[in-house]
């Protein structure tokens, strides 16, 4: 492609003029997309971890009527209370979120 000066200054101004206004942009920030994937990727960990904490708290439950031993039975209480404080912490966002108004 043969292009004389002037039509080869004023393409070059052009893509110059184009690149300081792209360049120049505030950056855009996290798609809304990608933040929709976060959120659900978030969520359904959030899912799985309370489905467990819960299996494990009923697996606890039953065997604390089980147990007869003072030691073994602070354990699994103690255990309990874990997992107590461990389901508290993952609702505590959907709680706030909820009581924004």
């Amino acid at each position: 492609m043969d292009l004389d000066a002037k039509h080869n200054r004023a393409i070059r101004d052009e893509v110059a003029d184009r690149l300081r206004t792209m360049l120049s942009r505030e950056p855009s920030g996290i798609p809304p997309r990608l933040l929709q994937l976060a959120a659900r990727a978030r969520q359904e960990v959030v899912m799985t971890t309370v489905a467990a904490l819960l299996a494990r708290k009923q697996e606890l439950i039953q065997r604390l009527q089980q147990e007869c031993e003072p030691e073994k039975r602070d354990e699994v209480e103690r255990l309990l209370e874990k997992i107590n404080t461990a389901l508290n912490l993952l609702d505590q966002p959907r709680r706030e979120t909820q009581d924004k108004p």
